[in-house]
């Protein structure tokens, strides 16, 4: 595989993501969540089930001018290693290349979260050619069928 790592443009963020209050960003949240459920069928929760998670201290809501982003922890019931998991992401620009800009301090907040990976869940399929050249490697593809 090729690195285009270097000739993918990236701007400097306007400023880090801050951990928020689902609650009192659910406004402007639940609108994005609802576009993006209706926009993937395939997608089972409702933003409500967003809303609880963040809530309840499952998932952690950041907020930055370009969007918001839901991430979780996962430890692995194996090796016990942790994970912060990229879970949703939502901007208000489409196709901005976010990913690339704010991969760096999530890398940070991994660290600081004893973490030994991060991982981005999508069911984007452009996302590995933003992923790629950044040092993510596919570890799964997950295909579902329904049987009837």
């Amino acid at each position: 595989m090729v690195d285009h790592s270097e000739s993918m443009p990236t701007k400097k963020p306007l400023s880090n993501p801050v951990v928020a209050d689902i609650r009192h960003e659910w406004d402007w949240v639940r609108p994005l969540l609802e576009d993006l459920k209706s926009s993937h069928a395939h997608i089972n929760w409702i933003p409500e089930d967003i809303y609880h998670e963040c809530r309840t201290g499952h998932a952690v809501l950041w907020v930055a001018p370009e969007g918001f982003v839901i991430t979780t922890l996962h430890t692995d019931d194996y090796t016990n290693e942790k994970s912060l998991i990229v879970w949703i992401a939502c901007a208000r620009e489409i196709g901005s290349r976010n990913v690339l800009t704010y991969l760096p301090f999530f890398e940070d907040v991994a660290k600081g979260c004893d973490c030994s990976s991060v991982e981005v869940w999508s069911f984007i399929r452009h996302m590995e050619e933003y992923l790629a050249p950044l040092g993510f490697e596919v570890a799964t593809r997950v295909f579902r069928k329904i049987v009837p």
